[in-house]
């Protein structure tokens, strides 16, 4: 992955007020921090970090320069606070990072290709997971993981078990799904429409139709025999004799 270079400045003023004064000449005010190191504030040019932004640069190691260090240092960009309405950065922390150790870092994920079941079944490709945590060493991290849905047919997804990278660990469950075809909402709005009412007809039978064994209502009531008529007692005129025991003609 390209390493993007990113410049700052040290800034003496901390809270809201000198913050405000910052955001107002286009600046961006943040820290830097790192481990057993002390936090640093600094500034940023907001126009260069927005550039940063759209070249992907949050996602990789950058080239900080910060004052007083004669050399760039390798960081990662670990929080960026928008404002709700104008949606300008406010807020960046950015985390110094050693070149032999493991970090933690998103990776975006980018499917490449048009479905089968998009192309020839009139499905609809739907992308879960935009992106993915995962842990290797600085110089691991790829700007992006690309997964090829060309094959996918419809009812058939991709999951995280499906994603290889070299070198790197992805920290997602490996049975989530990262893309999936699945049919048109509109259709399949239609087919659990026709599902429900099939299965009301199936447990609401006709007026004076057989229930089906097994369906509610198939069942005797307790102290009737099966086959007996509702309400019929045991004994009672047309029930079933006792085996053995003949009727006798005339009268009972």
């Amino acid at each position: 992955m390209q390493t993007q270079g990113l410049k700052t400045t040290a800034r003496t003023g901390t809270g809201k007020g000198a913050a405000r004064k910052l955001r107002a000449a286009a600046q961006v005010p943040g820290v830097v921090y790192g481990k057993g190191l002390a936090s640093n504030p600094i500034a940023i040019d907001r126009k260069a970090f927005e550039i940063l932004l759209r070249n992907g640069g949050h996602h990789g190691l950058i080239d900080l320069s910060l004052d007083g260090e004669s050399a760039a240092v390798k960081a990662l960009v670990r929080e960026i606070q928008v404002h709700p309405v104008s949606r300008q950065v406010e807020h960046v922390d950015l985390q110094r990072v050693s070149m032999t150790e493991r970090v933690r870092i998103d990776v975006p994920i980018v499917l490449v290709g048009k479905p089968e079941g998009v192309r020839t079944q009139g499905g609809i490709l739907e992308q879960a997971l935009r992106s993915v945590e995962v842990e290797c060493l600085p110089a691991d991290i790829p700007e992006k993981i690309e997964i090829d849905v060309t094959a996918l047919t419809i009812g058939h997804s991709v999951h995280v078990s499906d994603l290889v990278v070299p070198g790197v660990t992805i920290l997602a469950h490996a049975e989530a799904a990262v893309a999936i075809v699945s049919v048109p909402a509109a259709e399949r709005s239609a087919e659990e429409t026709a599902a429900e009412a099939a299965a009301a007809a199936g447990v609401v039978p006709a007026e004076g139709a057989e229930a089906a064994p097994g369906a509610p209502g198939a069942e005797a009531k307790a102290g009737e025999k099966p086959g007996a008529k509702p309400g019929e007692k045991p004994g009672a005129k047309g029930a079933e004799k006792p085996a053995g025991k003949e009727s006798k003609g005339g009268k009972s």
